[in-house]
């Protein structure tokens, strides 16, 4: 639910008074951080019970399926601002805390196995 701004409907007073932006400096999960930014300030949050999105990929060598040499760096430091999200809202608990650290053992054990390949 947090990857890409796509089937999500934002409240522009917050990105505009907030200065939320995705960030320039970087063409790998810029999406995710931006909705970790986002998601500091909104206090609630509702869904729909009907999928209106869906996603086709075409091309193999998009931005979202090509690896960066890099990959482990910027994987990991998305982990950190999600760690930060729940820090800052004051819900690390053992729940949240267990699925945090399963996120890093995947991203850790990807980067591990898959690190020549593709880049």
């Amino acid at each position: 639910m947090l990857f890409g701004p796509v089937a999500k409907l934002y409240k522009t007073d917050i990105i505009k008074s907030k200065k939320i932006k995705f960030p320039e400096d970087i063409s790998y999960g810029e999406d995710r951080l931006f909705n970790y930014e986002y998601l500091k300030y909104v206090t609630k949050i509702a869904t729909i019970n009907s999928c209106n999105y869906h996603y086709i990929m075409h091309n193999s060598g998009s931005l979202s399926s090509k690896k960066y040499s890099n990959m482990f760096a910027l994987e990991y430091d998305q982990w950190v601002e999600l760690h930060d999200l729940y820090e800052f809202h004051e819900n690390l608990t053992i729940e949240n805390k267990t699925d945090l650290y399963e996120e890093l053992f995947w991203i850790i054990n990807d980067n591990i196995f898959t690190q020549n390949q593709n880049i």
